[in-house]
């Protein structure tokens, strides 16, 4: 009997050269590891329905209960010298047959994509409950679904993922529960589990789903009528319950105009959708000359005895204010002095060269951090902030430049106050202020939007103290504790604590060499303080400052940071 394969050629009968179909090659086809016996079929009851799988379909994503439950028993078999078929028995797993049947798809190479949200949460924990690893990370990577408004929406994850619009609702949500693919049970121990906890799936019935389905449409580029203005402030309303920020920048109404006495666009805004925190004053540069319509005449050149009298030079910045200078008063000529004297006056000598005498030696720090007394580290650590506050101040916040950490307006309270008040009430530690100093570096490095100055420096420093304690310390104040000392609202220091963990990647371990360098940077900057020359002495220098942290009560008359809304 003849046979034919796909392999051989295949003629139209016109004389045609036939087509030679070759197999796949192994860089085409996923290779399957050999955990199981390939050809050897498996049963696994699942419900009331039974399944007979491969071994090939269970090692493709493995390894998996199933897998490691078979391969159990294939090596007890082996030890007792048992028949391997009669070795293998079934699997009973009391779960839902029909969404087994998606994940016996999945295992026998399938794509399987979930319906609904409903579909993707059985999906989603059952895929945890067998530890399928593969399927795991598909459905993490899928849309998400939700209901809103009772009305389905499959949302694509990279459509939430623009800068202009996130973090968001969705991915801040999200990812409190969905943050690893391999830990989607967070606190849950998995030994003795018999069955993963339920899960709803996500929903907001109090929203509007057409409104939702417009915010959506302008997400993914297209344009939206806007109705009138009370649908305009629905899209409005939605928008900023759902955190888009960039899509309240486009809804909101406003005119742009060519100003001719400026010579510039201005852009024309209602005052109730400007906030106070994203306003600042510049003075802006004057504007150009209009063209001359002719050649303007040049103007005469004043004499040079006339021109300089009456002005004075501008001061050094290397002089003190208010020193004398060598200016040119109104009664007198150049290289003359009010009282008729030529030639070059003798100047009394500068206060700021004289020698200071009794100037206070640096105080004496221990060479290791550890040692080293709280008080001291918070004013090494107040120095740096000072300067960085004084830098960065002076830069303009750019367009789109605020973030979460920024104040309205300026807190009443002194960074260094503010500081000592979090080191005594909040027990922070030197390693725990040091990696609050390891913290800038990481945040303006991962964040280039954030900078330290005047209106972020207050909100990052309760944020940081509460994200080093509870990461490196064994024992650390709950949130409301944290929240009363920095003087912010406790569901405030959450968004925030939410916000510098995802913006820092959830790393937030520096190495102790790190800890050293930064410990040695602070006390080389700071004037009044220097290091030990040996190792030997610092231990005596802790009994100073014993009394500044003796207690952990937090007194309620302690001036409070103001202007932290």
């Amino acid at each position: 009997m003849a046979s034919a394969s796909p392999s051989d050629g295949h003629s139209d009968g016109h004389g045609s050269t036939p087509v030679v179909m070759r197999p796949p090659s192994e860089r085409n086809v996923a290779k399957i590891p050999e955990i199981l016996p390939h050809a050897r079929v498996f049963p696994i009851q699942i419900g009331s329905e039974l399944f007979k799988l491969s071994g090939a379909s269970l090692s493709s994503d493995a390894p998996s209960y199933f897998s490691q439950y078979f391969l159990c028993q294939m090596r007890a078999a082996e030890e007792n010298g048992d028949e391997m078929a009669g070795a293998v028995r079934t699997l009973y797993i009391d779960r839902d047959p029909a969404t087994f049947r998606d994940i016996a798809l999945h295992l026998q190479g399938y794509h399987v994509t979930p319906r609904d949200g409903t579909h993707f949460v059985r999906l989603f924990s059952d895929a945890q409950f067998y530890s399928l690893p593969k399927l795991t990370s598909q459905l993490f990577e899928e849309s998400i679904f939700i209901s809103i408004g009772h009305r389905e929406f499959q949302i694509p994850r990279d459509l939430l993922t623009s800068p202009t619009n996130s973090p968001n609702y969705f991915s801040l949500g999200f990812a409190a529960f969905f943050t690893r693919p391999d830990n989607m049970f967070p606190g849950l121990d998995r030994e003795g589990v018999i069955r993963p906890p339920a899960i709803l799936p996500p929903s907001v019935p109090n929203r509007s789903a057409d409104t939702f389905a417009d915010l959506l449409r302008l997400l993914r580029g297209y344009p939206v009528e806007i109705r009138d203005e009370v649908h305009r402030q629905e899209l409005l309303r939605d928008a900023r319950y759902f955190h888009f920020k960039g899509l309240e920048q486009q809804l909101i109404p406003h005119a742009i105009s060519y100003n001719p006495l400026r010579r510039r666009d201005e852009i024309v805004l209602r005052l109730e959708n400007v906030q106070k925190s994203g306003v600042s004053v510049a003075q802006e540069p004057p504007p150009p000359p209009p063209p001359p319509s002719r050649p303007a005449a040049i103007p005469p050149l004043a004499p040079p005895s006339t021109a300089r009298l009456g002005a004075e030079p501008s001061p050094s910045p290397n002089k003190r204010r208010g020193s004398p200078g060598r200016a040119i008063t109104g009664g007198g000529t150049p290289g003359q002095g009010p009282d008729g004297h030529t030639g070059p006056r003798p100047e009394p000598e500068a206060s700021s060269k004289r020698a200071r005498a009794n100037e206070r030696p640096p105080k004496i720090l221990p060479q290791r951090y550890e040692q080293c007394a709280v008080e001291d580290m918070v004013e090494l650590i107040a120095h740096m902030l000072a300067e960085l506050i004084a830098t960065n101040d002076a830069i303009r916040i750019s367009s789109g430049g605020l973030t979460r950490f920024h104040s309205r307006t300026a807190p009443g309270i002194s960074v260094r106050d503010y500081l000592h008040r979090l080191a005594r009430h909040a027990t922070l530690t030197p390693p725990l202020l040091l990696a609050m100093v390891y913290y800038i570096d990481r945040l303006c490095a991962l964040y280039p939007e954030f900078t330290i100055n005047t209106l972020t420096v207050h909100r990052f420093l309760i944020t940081a103290a509460t994200v080093a304690a509870k990461g490196l310390s064994d024992s650390f104040w709950n949130n409301t504790t944290y929240a009363r000392v920095g003087g912010v609202r406790v569901a405030e220091l959450k968004l925030l604590e939410l916000e510098f963990l995802y913006r820092v990647d959830w790393k937030i371990v520096p190495n102790p060499e790190v800890l050293v360098a930064y410990y040695r940077g602070l006390v080389e900057r700071t004037p009044a303080y220097a290091l030990q020359l040996d190792e030997s002495s610092g231990d005596d220098m802790d009994d100073d400052d014993d009394d500044n942290n003796n207690g952990d009560h937090i007194d309620d008359a302690a001036t409070a940071p103001e202007g932290l809304p």
